[in-house]
């Protein structure tokens, strides 16, 4: 099973918020393996390492 970790900040602030790019970088746990994906990253890549890595957490 993968998860994604995301890191943020929680403000309880009835104030307008301004938009928010997207996060430069984000961290995709499998199992004991941790992954970090970066802006640009290649889907086709990123999907066969998923693919291995959910494969072999299985084990």
């Amino acid at each position: 099973m993968a998860r994604v970790v995301r890191v943020s900040e929680l403000k309880s602030s009835p104030v307008e918020r301004k938009p928010v790019e997207a996060a430069e970088e984000l961290v995709v746990e499998v199992g004991p393996v941790r992954v970090l994906v970066r802006r640009g990253f290649d889907r086709a890549t990123l999907g066969a390492v998923l693919d291995v890595l959910t494969a072999r957490s299985g084990r």
